[in-house]
């Protein structure tokens, strides 16, 4: 459920990183500033909906480069790993498979020095 407190966090947060009228249309500002200061909490769904997008939008805008990065190269690092154990018909148990493998597979791959790329 969206609450009051959730929505003016998020308008606090997109006003101080300066996405607040670079990501949002006026409309969306309207609504995400008029139901911070109206609503207890949006009961509605088409208004919880609206709000959910909003919200995602802030985030997207918000999250750091390295998160981006994460998400972009780590998740396809991992499907290539994954995509070699099953070629080798691997047995072994895939509990190693997590979001925080592909966090290292990208800190790895963000760390490493420019001409050193592992080609495949």
């Amino acid at each position: 459920m969206i609450t009051r407190g959730v929505l003016e966090e998020a308008r606090r947060v997109a006003l101080r990183k300066r996405v607040f009228f670079r990501v949002l249309d006026s409309l969306e500002r309207g609504i995400l500033t008029l139901a911070s200061r109206v609503l207890d909490a949006a009961s509605d769904s088409l208004l919880a909906s609206q709000l959910e997008l909003i919200l995602t939008k802030i985030g997207d805008a918000t999250a750091s480069r390295f998160l981006r990065y994460v998400e972009r190269v780590g998740a396809k690092r991992l499907i290539k790993v994954l995509g070699c154990a099953r070629a080798w018909r691997s047995r072994l148990d895939v509990s190693w498979v997590s979001p925080e493998f592909a966090h290292y597979l990208a800190f790895m791959d963000y760390n490493q020095p420019n001409g050193w790329e592992v080609t495949g």
